[in-house]
């Protein structure tokens, strides 16, 4: 009703006055915010970042916390907890982002395929973190595991498609001498390999030599990654007293063995300038290390089986890895080793289909662990018998050149 003149309107009382003030306060402090996102979508730097050191958002909960106790039974409570949250939540991800990037950019140096396993033993605390995180903004533990670490993973795929070059002239890390050098290596290598044949895109396809090596490589996935789908239950399964944080942390003790393999193993293979017999060596660690880890189950002598066979499946990217560039080239070899991949990645279904059909068929993992060992081993008999692959490049250095005639 409309007051009319002459009769007197009810004041607001001060409860509704203070209510009515925290919530345009709320409103400033979501505006800072949104100041420090937007200013981060126009810079190079990433939203996080911008939120956590921005002097918006830094001044937003300066402000927050200063009348942070006037909102305590309202429902501008969970506003300002949620900014809180937030803040603090990104920084930690910033310090997590920081402890995890420092090691692998100096492991960068190293080699690429070493990302593989260290990228195992980091990522299981991590991921055991962001499951712990279950009912934050009102999502699941795995789905904030999914975004947490599905997210970044695109964005990184975009961003190597504009950082990553395709030839040693466009790497803005070397110089130019470094380049020459690295440009004129891998054509002199190239023309070595095609002095013996030349390969087409298509007959890398149905080349033995390739199919065999996918053979190899099936086998060796297969086993690789039943055993690492379920080494937590594995581990947790070796005694009474291991909690689920316990069997996360061993869990990395497998693959940072595996990455030490196969930093030593590519060394030593390069020092040898030898594949097959390296490749051969890996393949047989790694089924004694199944063997092991299945007649042990129970004890904790099967962690240290698993962690011989983590040394095989890693240990065994450097020689295998080199074997395709021995006889293929240009496009034949980047369809090779992609063919390589697709065939031998399809173990990554049945390693641990066949790891959990032997669990509810026996009440253990000892028989699944055998089956991988037999494919491992199947592996070892494939690059024993067949991968007997001739290296033109090696030949060549070690052929005589006759001197010229004076």
């Amino acid at each position: 009703m409309e007051a009319t003149p002459g009769t007197a309107t009810n004041p607001p009382d001060a409860t509704d006055l203070k209510l009515r003030g925290l919530v345009e306060y709320t409103h400033w402090m979501y505006g800072l915010h949104s100041l420090s996102v937007i200013t981060a979508l126009f810079t190079a730097h990433a939203v996080a970042l911008r939120f956590a050191f921005g002097l918006p958002s830094i001044i937003a909960v300066v402000m927050n916390y200063a009348r942070r106790s006037e909102t305590h039974g309202t429902w501008l409570e969970s506003h300002f907890l949620w900014q809180i949250r937030t803040f603090w939540y990104a920084w930690l991800w910033i310090l997590v982002s920081l402890i995890i990037a420092i090691p692998l950019i100096l492991l960068a140096g190293l080699g690429f395929l070493v990302g593989l396993p260290i990228a195992v033993a980091l990522g299981s605390p991590v991921s055991a973190g962001l499951l712990s995180l279950h009912g934050l903004f009102g999502y699941k533990g795995w789905q904030i595991m999914y975004l947490a670490e599905g997210v970044p993973t695109i964005l990184l795929g975009i961003l190597c498609y504009f950082v990553m070059t395709d030839k040693p002239e466009q790497a803005k890390f070397l110089t130019q001498a470094e380049k020459d050098w690295l440009a004129g290596k891998l054509a002199s290598e190239r023309k070595a390999k095609e002095r013996v044949r030349v390969y087409t895109l298509l007959e890398s396809l149905w080349n033995p030599k390739v199919l065999l090596l996918s053979l190899n490589y099936l086998g060796i996935v297969t086993a690789s990654l039943g055993m690492l789908f379920f080494i937590p239950q594995i581990i947790k399964s070796l005694g009474t007293n291991v909690s689920d944080n316990m069997a996360i942390m061993l869990t990395m003790i497998p693959y940072v063995c595996g990455g030490i393999a196969l930093l030593v193993w590519g060394r030593v293979s390069d020092r040898m300038n030898e594949r097959r017999w390296n490749l051969l060596l890996a393949c047989l660690l790694s089924t004694g290390g199944l063997v092991m880890a299945g007649l042990t189950m129970g004890t904790w002598w099967a962690l240290v089986g698993m962690s011989l066979a983590a040394m095989g499946f890693y240990g065994s990217k450097g020689p295998f890895f080199a074997m395709p560039p021995m006889f293929l080239s240009g496009t034949a070899l980047a369809a090779g080793i992609a063919w390589i991949n697709s065939l031998g990645n399809i173990g990554g279904f049945f390693g641990p289909w066949w790891i959990g059909i032997m669990k509810d068929a026996t009440g253990n993992f000892s028989g699944g662990l055998y089956g991988l060992a037999i494919l491992s081993f199947i592996s070892a008999l494939v690059c024993w018998l067949f991968l007997r692959i001739p290296d033109p490049i090696t030949a060549e250095n070690a052929s005589p050149r006759l001197a010229p005639a004076q």
